[in-house]
């Protein structure tokens, strides 16, 4: 098929450690976006966990760890929008799809990375998520 533009190509994570997870959009709500825009270097190296799978967490750890090192660690039951609360909001913006991916901000203690660290986020009873700083 011709097309006026080549389209996209469909950027994937993994997703359960195994099936791919097509990314759609990305919606960053939290209020220090331009800081996480400076801080990420490269796509995630391990799974991502579909809400359909967890379900609507409401409460449990949240914890980001640099290179081993506990950084940033709260509960997602702290959070000022709850996740429910964030979903209805921005579906009243634009219509949501599959493969949205909603990035809420984080807890106290955002700080500077450099290339080669290691980061290891994770939320209570879902898989961790792990990049490298390329």
């Amino acid at each position: 098929m011709n097309y006026a533009f080549p389209p996209a190509p469909v950027v994937t994570l993994e997703a359960m450690s195994s099936n791919p997870f097509p990314v759609r959009r990305i919606f960053c709500v939290g209020q220090n976006y331009a800081d996480h825009v400076r801080e990420m270097g490269s796509a995630p190296d391990t799974a991502i966990t579909p809400e359909f799978y967890s379900g609507t967490i409401a409460r449990g750890k949240i914890e980001l760890k640099v290179n081993g090192q506990i950084r940033q660690s709260a509960d997602v039951g702290d959070m000022l929008w709850k996740i429910p609360q964030i979903v209805h909001f921005l579906s009243n913006q634009v219509e949501l799809f599959p493969g949205d991916l909603i990035f809420t901000g984080t807890p106290a203690g955002v700080g500077p990375v450099v290339k080669g660290d290691v980061i290891e986020a994770a939320v209570a009873g879902l898989e961790p998520l792990i990049i490298t700083i390329g």
